[in-house]
């Protein structure tokens, strides 16, 4: 979800979920999901991202509860998937304290 100051990026199940001030870190080099000055911000900008897949998500064709890894999708997800994997194993984030963290 992003408006002209904030961008906010929820990773379905498994995190992290990163909001961005993009006033003052356009590069989106810190996230601020650990910051209690912002919780507001992040789920309000959470509550818009929920009310959006609502409105216009097909849930036979929404991946949005699909593993994802933050690595990429390499195929189509849920029914046009046809069983397939749609999404990368192994996979890396940067935490909020700036760190790569590896998995898979």
């Amino acid at each position: 979800m992003r408006s002209q100051t904030w961008k906010y990026v929820h990773r379905y199940h498994y995190g992290p979920h990163e909001p961005y001030d993009l006033l003052n870190d356009p590069g989106e080099m810190r996230n601020l999901i650990k910051e209690p000055a912002h919780r507001a911000t992040a789920a309000a900008l959470k509550g818009e991202l929920d009310a959006w897949f609502l409105k216009y998500v097909d849930p036979r064709l929404d991946g949005a509860r699909e593993p994802v890894t933050s690595k990429g999708q390499i195929d189509r997800a849920r029914v046009y998937g046809l069983g397939r994997q749609a999404y990368e194993n192994s996979w890396w984030y940067i935490d909020a304290d700036g760190k790569r963290i590896s998995q898979g």
